[in-house]
C-alpha cells in the first residue's frame, strides 16, 4: 500500500466526519445477503425522476425529523445539501420535506441541486404558495405527476421531465439500486464515487483535492440513514457497494472483535486511526490479495508481526501534537520492561501501510499486551490522566465490535480547516464554537455478513468524569479565506470580493465575471462587511488587514479617511453594527491578543466599551443579541463554552444571569 494510496485512505477516513462519510470506505463481506429491489424502496417514484450524473442525493421522508433536516437548525446539513446557496432555498427545502422529497446535487460548473417532492393530490392553486417560494429561492419549477420538480437550472428541470417520460434514470445507475435498500425507508444520503472529484472539488480543502482521482476506487454507492443530526450530536449509520481492489476487503474474512486502543489511550488524544486484526491469517492473506491487484507485489514482510500475532495497528496524536504508535498483541510479549530500542519498529507499516510508516528509530515501552513506539518523553507520559475509553463510554459513542477501521478525532476548528473548503468550514464552525469537548469515533467494516460504516458525534457542552480541560479545549480560531459575498448598490445584485493568489483585491459580478482587481499586500482577516458610510444608498467594503480597517467602493477605489490604525494587529473581523440606524456604524474586531473590542470608522473605541479579555481563548466573533429584557448582550465563544457580557463590554455576567440570557436567546454554550 503506497503513500498515495493511503493519503488517499486517510484524507477520506477523515472527511466522513461531517458528512461525507461516504467517500472513504466501504466494506462488504465475500458474499452479502440478497437485497430488495430499488423499486420496492419508498423513494423510487420521486428517483425516476433524478438524472444518473448525480454526485449527492438526499432521501426526506417527510416526517418531522425531515422537516427538522430540510430546517437545518444545526448549519450542518445546509453546508452540502445547499451549497453556496441562499436561505431563501432551506426555506423553500424546508417547507416541501413535509412530504417525501428527494435533492440531488449535479455537475454543472458548481453542483446544482435538484428537488423532487410529491404532491400525489395538489392541483395548481394548493401548489402556488410552493411554487412562489421556489421562486423566492430563484428557481425554476414544473409539475409532472404528482411530483413537483424545481432547481436553478431550467435545463436540470427538463432532464428530469424527460426521464420520468423514458423510464431511464438514476435508479439503472450501477450499484445504485444495492445502496438505495440499505436505507430505503428513512432519511438518508447516497454518495456518487465516480464523482468523488467533483465532490472533493467543492467540499474539500485545497490541499486534499490532490487525493481525488483515486476515490472512485474506493466505492461506487456509498448510503447511511440519519441517525440523528441535532444540537446533541450526530448519528450516521450505512454501508457500501464497493469498487474491486478495495483496500477495506482485506478484512471480509475476519470475525468481529472490539478495538482495545481506548483502554490504554489518554482522553485528552486528539486523533486516532485503529486496525483491528481479529484474524490475523485472514487479514494477511486478504492484504496480501489488495497488494498483487493494486501493484502486482503479493509478497509481504511479515514474520515479526506473525511472531508476535498481532491484533491492532494503531496511530494515535497526542495533546501536545506528538505522535505514538501501538501494536496489540495476542499474548502479552516477551522482553524486559521499561522504555527500550526495537529493530523490528518498521515492520509495522509492511503489513498495515503508509499510515504507519516512521515509527523507525523510535523507542519501544512495554505495557501488558501493548508494544508502544515513540519520543521518550511522549511514552513517559502515557499512562498520566483518565483513559479515553471512559470519556467515549461518558459520551455514549464507545466504538463497537466489529473488524476494519476505528478512527476517533476530538474535532474542533483545525480539524474542520483542514479537511473543508474555506466555504464548508465556515458553515460547520458555528456547531462546534463555544463547546469544550466535541469527541467523534467512525467505524467502517464488516459486520453480520456485511459492509457497515457508521459515524458518531457527541456536542459536550460539559466534559463528563474527570478528564482534563486544559487538554480537551479547542484553541483554534477558523479565519475564512474568503471569496465574500458583498451588495452592490448600482445592481442590487450580490457581487463577490476576493483575493488572488498575489493578494490583490478582486470583485467578481453576479455571472461570475472579474469586474476590476487592485493591487494589496496583506491578507484579509477573514470578513468583509458592506455598509452605506456616506447614508446617500452608495454602498462600500469594510474589511481588515494587519492592524487597520479598510473601506473600498464598488469601482475599486479607496475611501477618502482610510485606512485607520487600531495599534494592534487583527485575527478576525470586522463585524459592523449601526446600532441606531443612522449610520453611525462600529466595528467588532478580535485582536491577536485575545482582545475582543468595539471601534468607530475613526478607529477609536466606541463610547462606553471597555475590552473583552476573558482568561479562555476567544474562539470567533460575538453575538450580538437582545435579551428580551430591553437590553442587548454579546455571547462570546471561548474554548470552554459561551461567555456572555453586556453592551459596553468589560467583565463577564455572573453565572446564573448568562444562564437566564443563555436561555431566552435559546442558544447553546
Amino acid at each position: 500500500m503506497n503513500r498515495k494510496h493511503i493519503a488517499l485512505a486517510v484524507s477520506v477516513l477523515a472527511l466522513m466526519i461531517v458528512g461525507i462519510v461516504a467517500l472513504v470506505r466501504s466494506l462488504y463481506a465475500e458474499k452479502e445477503p440478497d437485497r430488495p429491489e430499488a423499486s420496492s424502496s419508498a423513494y423510487a417514484e420521486l428517483l425516476a425522476a433524478v438524472p444518473s450524473d448525480a454526485a449527492l442525493v438526499f432521501c426526506l421522508d417527510g416526517s418531522r425529523a425531515a422537516q427538522r433536516l430540510a430546517a437545518d437548525s444545526t448549519g450542518v446539513l445546509g453546508a452540502f445539501i445547499s451549497p453556496g446557496s441562499p436561505a431563501e432555498l432551506r426555506a423553500f427545502l424546508s417547507h416541501v420535506a413535509r412530504e417525501k422529497t428527494v435533492v440531488s446535487l449535479h455537475n454543472s460548473g458548481a453542483l446544482v441541486p435538484l428537488v423532487v417532492a410529491s404532491f400525489p393530490h395538489a392541483d395548481s392553486a394548493s401548489l402556488a404558495p410552493v411554487v412562489a417560494l421556489a421562486a423566492s429561492a430563484g428557481l425554476k419549477t414544473a409539475c409532472d405527476g404528482g411530483l413537483l420538480l424545481a432547481s436553478r437550472s431550467e435545463t436540470l428541470v427538463g432532464t428530469a421531465r424527460r426521464h420520468l417520460s423514458d423510464g431511464y434514470s438514476i435508479l439503472q445507475s450501477e450499484g445504485f439500486s444495492e445502496a438505495l435498500s440499505s436505507a430505503r425507508d428513512g432519511n438518508a444520503v447516497l454518495v456518487n464515487g465516480s464523482y468523488a472529484a467533483k465532490i472533493y472539488q467543492v467540499f474539500a480543502a485545497p490541499a486534499r483535492r490532490s487525493h481525488a482521482s483515486a476515490a472512485g476506487n474506493v466505492a461506487r454507492w456509498l448510503s447511511f440513514g440519519i441517525g440523528q443530526l441535532s444540537r446533541k450530536g450526530i448519528d450516521l449509520a450505512g454501508s457500501a457497494v464497493t469498487a474491486d481492489r478495495n483496500y477495506l476487503r482485506v478484512f471480509s474474512g475476519n470475525s468481529q472483535a472490539e478495538a482495545a486502543f481506548p483502554e490504554v489511550l489518554p482522553s485528552e488524544v486528539q486523533s486516532v486511526i485503529s486496525v483491528v486484526v481479529p484474524d490475523l491469517d485472514a487479514y494477511l492473506e486478504g492484504f496480501a490479495r489488495y497488494r498483487d491487484a493494486r501493484s502486482g507485489q503479493r509478497t509481504l514482510d511479515d514474520a515479526w508481526v506473525r511472531h508476535l500475532s498481532v491484533r491492532e495497528a494503531v496511530r494515535a496524536t497526542l495533546a501536545d501534537g506528538a505522535r505514538v504508535f501501538l501494536v496489540r498483541c495476542a499474548s502479552e510479549p516477551a522482553g524486559g520492561k521499561g522504555i527500550r530500542p526495537d529493530p523490528h519498529a518498521a515492520e509495522i507499516a509492511a503489513c498495515f501501510g503508509a499510515p504507519f510508516a516512521g515509527v523507525k528509530d523510535t523507542l519501544c515501552l512495554k505495557t501488558g499486551k501493548w508494544l508502544v513506539y515513540g519520543p521518550e518523553k511522549a511514552l513517559s507520559s502515557l499512562s498520566e490522566g483518565p483513559r479515553l475509553k471512559k470519556l467515549l463510554s461518558d459520551a455514549g459513542i464507545s466504538p463497537e465490535p466489529l473488524n476494519g477501521v476505528v478512527c476517533y478525532a476530538a474535532v474542533n476548528g483545525t480539524l474542520l480547516g483542514d479537511l473543508f473548503s474555506p466555504a464548508v468550514a465556515t458553515s460547520l464552525t458555528p456547531y462546534i464554537q463555544g463547546i469544550p469537548l466535541v469527541p467523534s469515533v467512525l467505524e467502517a467494516g464488516s459486520a453480520a455478513g456485511h459492509g457497515h460504516l457508521s459515524f458518531r458525534l457527541a456536542r459536550l457542552e460539559t466534559i463528563p468524569g474527570d478528564a482534563p480541560m486544559t487538554a480537551l479545549r479547542d484553541t483554534a480560531v477558523l479565519v475564512p479565506k474568503g471569496p465574500f459575498k458583498v451588495r452592490n448598490s448600482a445592481t442590487g445584485k450580490d457581487n463577490t470580493l476576493y483575493q488572488n493568489a498575489h493578494l490583490s483585491i478582486c470583485l467578481k459580478d453576479e455571472n461570475g465575471k472579474d469586474q476590476w482587481g487592485v493591487p494589496f499586500k496583506e491578507p484579509f482577516c477573514g470578513c468583509v462587511e458592506t455598509i452605506d458610510y456616506y447614508a446617500n444608498g452608495r454602498l462600500q467594503f469594510l474589511f481588515a488587514a494587519g492592524s487597520k480597517l479598510y473601506l473600498i467602493d464598488r469601482l475599486g477605489r479607496f475611501v477618502n479617511g482610510f485606512p485607520v490604525d487600531l495599534g494592534k494587529e487583527v485575527l478576525l473581523g470586522p463585524a459592523a453594527y449601526d446600532f441606531t440606524g443612522a449610520h453611525g456604524y462600529r466595528a467588532m474586531v478580535l485582536h491577536k491578543d485575545n482582545t475582543l473590542s468595539l471601534y468607530n470608522l475613526h478607529g477609536q473605541k466606541a463610547e462606553g466599551w471597555q475590552d473583552i479579555t476573558p482568561a479562555e481563548p476567544v474562539k470567533g466573533l460575538p453575538e450580538y443579541v437582545d435579551g428580551g429584557d430591553g437590553k442587548h448582550y454579546w455571547l462570546v465563544p471561548t474554548a470552554v463554552g459561551t461567555a456572555v457580557y453586556g453592551f459596553h463590554g468589560g467583565e463577564p455576567l455572573p453565572k446564573k444571569e448568562a444562564v437566564r440570557i443563555l436561555k431566552r436567546t435559546k442558544t447553546n454554550g
